[in-house]
């Protein structure tokens, strides 16, 4: 049996689909086919056709820390695949007056993981009415990236500054959130370089308790070990660049800066292991 569908002006027949419904499907279909067609090709892929939603522009870092200071160094190179882009890329922001982030990786990835920690930082500035320290800005870091860990950001992230009692900290992270700590830290790519040799230039000293612990007398110390180390890895990775960003942060004056040339030579330093 049929009846009129006054509101469609067409013959409906129940069991059936509507004749107005099945002309606007064939009408659409094509145009949205080749839509489908245009964005499925214009996702990025590799060679081998995969999806490919990330990036790596490069990018070094190296934290040292001590009493009363932090210093972060990172070069300046931004990489797209093997092409330089730029040579004075900045990787360091500041979170608050004693503690600052530096990141490395997929661009897209450090700005969006930089404006929302700022973000947040802003909040808990506010909400509080405290000045962040390094450990709550280590927590909201390392909090803001396990929260993307279905789809974590393709970056490395450091944090340095002083915590509540003045002493300086040093954090780095994974893709999602993992922390660790220590007197140095490396993140980029080039950490593995980076890295060993800030092991054997650090000094060390025995404590009270009879164990051989890291100790940087001043925040100079800690710059020329951080700039031996940069030296070593501009000979050795060619992602490295050569500038490197120096910030050092203290209690009592704001973040100083200084961008210092790296020729690649490993010029010897007065710290030894052992």
């Amino acid at each position: 049996m049929s009846r009129i569908n006054s509101q469609v002006k067409t013959v409906y027949t129940p069991g059936q689909p509507c004749r107005s419904a099945v002309e606007t499907g064939r009408r659409f279909a094509a145009p949205c086919a080749m839509l489908w067609c245009i964005l499925v090709l214009a996702l990025p892929r590799n060679a081998h056709g995969k999806f490919r939603p990330y990036a790596n522009n490069g990018g070094s870092l190296a934290a040292a820390c001590g009493h009363g200071f932090a210093l972060i160094a990172a070069d300046s190179q931004f990489l797209h695949g093997m092409m330089i882009t730029s040579s004075v890329f900045d990787r360091v922001v500041p979170l608050s007056d004693v503690v600052l982030m530096g990141t490395s990786g997929c661009a897209a990835d450090c700005e969006s993981m930089t404006h929302d920690v700022r973000t947040e930082a802003e909040r808990y500035i506010v909400g509080a009415k405290l000045s962040m320290d390094a450990s709550v800005a280590a927590q909201l870091c390392s909090g803001a990236m396990y929260a993307r860990r279905g789809f974590p950001h393709h970056m490395s992230l450091v944090v340095c500054g002083l915590d509540s009692v003045g002493f300086g900290r040093v954090f780095v992270f994974d893709s999602i959130g993992s922390l660790m700590e220590g007197p140095t830290v490396t993140a980029g790519s080039a950490r593995e370089v980076l890295q060993s040799v800030l092991d054997g230039l650090t000094p060390w000293h025995c404590s009270s308790c009879g164990k051989r612990v890291p100790n940087f007398q001043c925040a100079d110390d800690a710059r020329e070990v951080l700039l031996a180390a940069f030296r070593v890895a501009a000979r050795r990775d060619a992602t490295v660049g050569r500038l490197v960003d120096l910030t050092l942060v203290r209690q009592t004056e704001a973040p100083l800066r200084e961008t210092v040339l790296v020729d690649g030579l490993a010029k010897s330093t007065k710290f030894l292991a052992g």
